[in-house]
């Protein structure tokens, strides 16, 4: 591609009237420039990215020195188009696409396709204030070309993996069936929890739970009975069992205890501790923890925070979003301690700096962490309600980073109480609370999350009513599943990925690998995205382990800091290095060696009636184009797409599978009718489902569709049984259809959660 033009010669130099052309990429981030820089400024927005390798065909040359030539795409040429028509009247250009490495790919890529015969400079801002602009401007630079070459270079190999293994994956699965460097692994990540869930065997025990009668009221768990611990949660294994010596409490005993205190047990007060309390802020706003934090924070999905947060830059109210580095500049922390100081008080700014240097984890560290533009803004005009909300929680998380930290008091509380017919046999329970006398950073989130829970004034040997005893169950837990959030923090934690990927592996899984159940919902894998584990472990093992992810990623960055070589970063990945097999020869074999048959989603297990195993397959396990299905020996049932899997067991499948699905009833209004079972139950059919027609056949009747009754068992449904279901069918669709027709014009098919589109 073409390096930087500067072509003085061009007529335009002549006239110092004539505009300079500004690139950026958002067009709110546009208009908000134009507003700062006024006359003598064309700003135009690409859009995001504007060419790309392609993803048909073999865009990538591995025999070539993967040579991989980029296309503009529809809407970039449209652009591009724009941007030529713009360029006869200007003077020069600025680049000032977004400063981190897909901006300088999106310069990189305009500067090509425009080439532009005047003079051409890069530009980088990390927030969109007009002091920004004109420091920038006054500090162009050229295109930095390791940073383009690192971003082509994690391109092609995505490009490589996406041809390689995407392509055996909807051959021998589904079209569903997709694969990529980072989405692979997050996919790996989501079925292995789901399977750590599977395997789980809950274990049961109890405990007690006392309220007292003292002002205020305090919460006391039992601890100890006759001076053996009881077990928690934690002393249980994924298998069920015991892991130490700890005491199993059972329902008799407990329940024991409970009446025994709600009578003439004593409970007395036997110990108290304080020790001061102190409670750091987090650290800065990065981009894994603006998603990871703001979804239970501001109640909004990934997607949105990344969608309302880009919004809140291009306007100008918050720096730059894709960020790692968790350190606010000199100058910020400078304004943050202003700011604090103003709202305050000079007492509430933590004395030194908190938080100026980053350990652990390598981060680019190209952009400071995410704060507001002017933290003396509390509500910026021009916003929507859920900006001002996102917008409000990360003002108050950058006041936060640099405030005095949360002091106050916790205090441990120990109680004894006896049975009076036997004092040998006695029980401790505790309490705990925490009061912050001084509420320090947490101050900035007014009465949210101080987490207190203040006991009453209490001394050693006193007695305490008892208001309330009870004896509560307890079954210990699975993982829980991954959300949005969380899977964002495991992928930062692991280093895989970057912070403008975690969006798109997380819109990837929703559109394809998870059971869709809300926008918040846990993560829930679906068939497809098991038998797709299956693949990648199976065959694809070394390039979905999560250190060599890992490791991949630092390399990919060193392409960009280190001055490693790009081919031979490619050529180690396709062709492989020494024993490791690259991906070339990886696919290969799979081609050669494996059956689409053993890419199963999930065994359920083993009839315990027939002795066959019950398993979930892949739409394309037998070489047709199907939805999923659940199979015991030859019998197969369809499944949707979003079942949710770990909500099928095996005598369930075996119950359906291997008993009778469809039964004729009998002949109503001239039709079959029939009963059939499925996996969700019951339901009838009052006549035969047609086949295809022939060109010039008239289309035969539809059958007719009507849920069985509830409170008859299928096998024993009678015919008089399905004509009233049908009869009370049909009076409801009536009674629906009428009230659609009597609706006002303009609210027909609404209902909540049913409006117009926006």
């Amino acid at each position: 591609m073409a390096g930087m033009k500067r072509d003085t010669s061009s007529p335009s130099l002549s006239d110092p009237t004539a505009p300079v052309l500004v690139i950026v990429e958002s067009p709110t981030k546009a208009t908000t420039i134009g507003k700062y820089l006024g006359d003598g400024y064309v700003v135009r927005a690409t859009v995001g990215h504007i060419a790309d390798i392609p993803t048909s065909g073999k865009a990538v040359d591995t025999a070539n020195g993967f040579a991989a030539e980029y296309e503009l795409t529809e809407r970039g040429a449209e652009i591009v188009r724009g941007l030529r028509a713009d360029l006869d009247r200007c003077s020069r250009v600025v680049l000032a696409t977004d400063a981190d490495r897909e901006g300088e790919m999106i310069a990189w890529t305009v500067l090509h396709f425009l080439a532009p015969t005047v003079p051409v400079s890069r530009i980088e801002f990390h927030s969109v204030t007009k002091d920004a602009l004109l420091q920038a401007l006054a500090n162009q630079r050229d295109i930095d070309m390791d940073m383009v070459a690192a971003a082509r270079t994690r391109r092609i190999l995505d490009r490589l993996f996406g041809y390689g293994v995407t392509d055996v994956a909807r051959s021998r699965i589904n079209q569903l069936a997709t694969a990529g460097r980072v989405q692979s692994p997050a996919v790996c990540m989501v079925v292995e929890r789901e399977l750590e869930r599977m395997a789980f065997v809950p274990a049961r025990h109890w405990d007690v739970q006392l309220s007292s009668g003292t002002r205020p009221s305090f919460t006391a768990r039992l601890r100890t009975v006759d001076g053996q611990r009881i077990a928690g949660g934690d002393d249980f294994g994924a298998d069920g069992a015991l892991k130490n010596d700890r005491l199993v409490l059972g329902p008799v005993r407990a329940n024991e205890i409970a009446l025994g205190l709600c009578g003439e047990w004593t409970l007395t007060v036997t110990g108290i501790q304080t020790k001061e309390a102190t409670r750091n802020p987090r650290p800065p706003l990065t981009a894994s923890s603006l998603y990871s934090q703001g979804t239970s924070a501001v109640g909004m999905s990934v997607a949105e925070i990344k969608a309302v947060s880009s919004s809140l830059y291009q306007k100008g109210h918050i720096t730059y979003v894709r960020t790692d580095l968790p350190v606010h500049e000199p100058a910020s922390r400078a304004a943050i301690k202003a700011a604090i100081a103003a709202e305050f008080g000079k007492e509430m700014v933590n004395p030194a700096d908190r938080y100026t240097t980053v350990k652990g984890a390598k981060v680019q560290g190209a952009h400071e962490a995410i704060r507001p533009t002017d933290l003396q803004v509390r509500n910026p005009k021009g916003i929507t309600p859920r900006e001002q909300k996102l917008y409000t929680w990360i003002r108050q998380r950058t006041l936060a980073t640099q405030m005095v930290p949360a002091k106050g008091t916790a205090t441990t509380v120990t109680l004894r109480t006896e049975d009076p017919t036997d004092p040998g046999r006695w029980c401790e329970f505790v309490a705990t609370g925490t009061v912050w006398h001084e509420r320090g950073f947490l101050s900035a989130f007014g009465d949210d999350g101080d987490g207190e829970s203040p006991l009453p004034p209490l001394a050693e040997g006193q007695t305490v009513k008892v208001r309330s005893a009870e004896a509560v169950e307890h079954s210990t837990k699975p993982p829980a599943r991954f959300t949005e959030g969380s899977l964002v923090d495991e992928l930062k934690e692991r280093g895989i990925g970057r912070p403008s990927t975690y969006d798109t592996i997380v819109r990837k899984l929703r559109d394809r690998f998870v059971v869709s159940r809300g926008k918040r919902s846990d993560l829930v894998p679906n068939a497809t995205a098991f038998a797709v584990h299956r693949m990648l472990t199976g065959s694809f093992a070394s390039l979905v382990d999560y250190d060599y992810t890992r490791r991949l990623e630092d390399i990919l960055e060193g392409v960009a800091t280190d001055g490693e070589d790009p081919q031979s970063v490619l050529h180690r990945f396709w062709f492989g290095d020494g024993d490791e097999p690259g991906l070339a020869a990886l696919v290969q074999k799979f081609k050669d060696e494996v059956d689409p048959r053993d890419l199963y989603s999930l065994v359920l297990g083993t009839d315990p009636g027939t002795g066959e195993t019950v398993t979930v397959r892949p739409g394309l396990a037998y070489g047709t184009r199907t939805a999923p299905f659940v199979e015991m020996g030859s019998e197969r049932m369809t499944i949707k797409e979003s079942t949710d899997l770990s909500s099928l067991n095996v005598e369930q499948v075996a119950g359906v599978l291997g008993g009778e699905r469809t039964r004729l009833l009998g002949v109503h209004e001239g039709r079959n009718v029939y009963v059939r079972r499925n996996l969700d139950g019951a339901y009838l059919q009052f006549g035969e489902a047609g086949g295809r027609k022939k060109k010039g056949e008239k289309a035969a009747p539809r059958p007719e569709f009507a849920p069985a009754p509830d409170d008859v068992d299928a096998t024993e449904l009678t015919l008089d049984d399905a004509v009233a279901s049908l009869t009370a069918h049909r009076a409801e669709l009536e009674e629906k259809a009428r009230k659609r027709a009597a609706a006002p014009k303009g609210a027909r098919g609404r209902g909540p959660g049913r409006g117009r589109r926006t």
